[in-house]
């Protein structure tokens, strides 16, 4: 049986790579073509073109991936049954199941090469670092912090100083503003802040009780980071940074239903690999016992096509807040495991 898993493992790949060769020469040839006056009216628009088409690669590969392995998966047993070894695999005493496990041990490879591609691979060829979107310089001067409203008058992140920098406390039960901080200057050191000429103005027995220091010093984890000029691209990040940025911001007060559906997003889109081999294992037994590979690729090409569609659907309703991060993420790979389900029991 170890022969015949290594056979149906080895046939995997070679298909996988030839369609996700061939899908991406596809794309990049059209790509060409649709700008071919453009791309060789000089060098320089030749480098540029070919520098956006690198950048593209990630992106496009994360688009294909699931699509390709579903294509793959299709072909391999198309093969194995067009020339009866599929037969001869079950009368030996394989039965779906062990069939379908062998492809899950390149498909490991496969999806450790997908979490690069989209979190280190796309972050690599747009600059290094986070990728962020600048913000305005306005909303930089705000931030909200647990139950505080913090605004500053100036920031400066080369020097880790902030200016005429002002808190509000507000509580919700009953609502109103309970204290009032102010502090002229203060300085983030390596592990703390320090504030100085501090003013501290607290509601207490319904009267303003006044407190003031010449300068304070807090720990750095105490304080929300006043330096953020740039908002984090969720989608790329890893998912160890993406715990650590929900962590931050619920400690801050920020929203986090976006990080949370990306968090859930990134094992989703593991998990969808491994659901296509699922899928198209028995859908190529039971539609295409005769080798129509034209129809194997329509049909794989719909398929793929369907989950990124209503996928990309439900991430928007859950970005705005309609759907709840996991029914946004979770819904559509639910649908294609019982699609699988259904169609392995069909071809017993």
């Amino acid at each position: 049986m170890k022969i015949l898993s290594r056979y149906l493992a080895r046939d995997f790949v070679k298909y996988l790579l030839l369609c996700l060769l061939a899908m991406l020469l596809l794309m990049m040839v059209g790509t060409l073509f649709s700008n071919i006056n453009t791309v060789f009216s000089s060098w320089a628009a030749l480098k540029a073109f070919l520098d956006t088409l690198v950048r593209a690669l990630p992106g496009v590969i994360e688009l294909l991936l699931p699509m390709t392995v579903l294509l793959a998966t299709m072909f391999t047993f198309n093969a194995l049954s067009r020339d009866s070894e599929l037969l001869a695999m079950k009368t030996a005493g394989m039965g779906h199941v062990r069939l379908i496990v062998p492809l899950f041990v390149p498909l490991l490879a496969v999806a450790a090469f997908a979490y690069y591609n989209q979190n280190y691979l796309f972050r690599l060829l747009h600059g290094g670092g986070d990728t962020v979107r600048e913000l305005s310089a306005d909303r930089d001067l705000w931030r909200s912090w647990e139950k505080n409203v913090i605004y500053m008058s100036r920031v400066d992140p080369a020097r880790r100083t902030v200016t005429n920098l002002h808190v509000f406390q507000i509580d919700a039960e009953p609502f109103r503003l309970s204290e009032i901080g102010k502090v002229a200057f203060g300085s983030q050191k390596a592990s703390n802040w320090v504030f100085s000429e501090r003013t501290e103005r607290r509601l207490k027995d319904g009267l303003w009780d006044l407190k003031q220091e010449p300068w304070q010093e807090v720990p750095a984890d105490a304080f929300p980071d006043v330096f953020r000029s740039v908002e984090t691209d969720a989608q790329h990040l890893t998912f160890a940074a993406l715990q650590w940025e929900i962590r931050q911001r619920s400690a801050q007060g920020s929203p986090i239903h976006v990080f949370v559906l990306y968090a859930h997003q990134k094992v989703a889109a593991l998990a969808a690999l491994f659901l296509m081999v699922l899928v198209g294992a028995p859908l190529s037994q039971f539609h295409f016992r005769r080798g129509r590979v034209a129809g194997e690729i329509m049909l794989s090409i719909l398929i793929g096509i369907a989950y990124w569609l209503s996928n990309e659907i439900l991430t928007i309703l859950g970005k705005g807040g309609l759907l709840a991060p996991a029914v946004a993420v979770w819904t559509v790979p639910g649908l294609y495991l019982l699609l699988g389900a259904v169609l392995l029991i069909r071809t017993r």
